[in-house]
């Protein structure tokens, strides 16, 4: 019963430190470079909401999208 236990904790420890580096990096598959930090600090500047670049989310978001069916 213990090798079971102890490979349980192992898969525990695994996963709890794969879920932490993904969620402190946003694109884990990119490699570093200009294009990755251009595109990071430029969703960080739209998506905070006390930056001056803030962009509203738009009015008719939540609705369907329209189709050409309907002209």
């Amino acid at each position: 019963m213990k090798p079971i236990r102890s490979t349980f904790a192992m898969l525990a420890i695994a996963v709890a430190g794969l879920t932490t580096t993904q969620a402190q990096d946003p694109l884990p598959s990119w490699n570093d470079g200009p294009a990755k930090k251009a595109i990071t600090e430029f969703v960080g500047k739209v998506t905070k909401e006390d930056s001056p670049d803030f962009v509203r989310r738009a009015a008719h978001q939540g609705r369907p999208p329209c189709s050409t069916k309907d002209k």
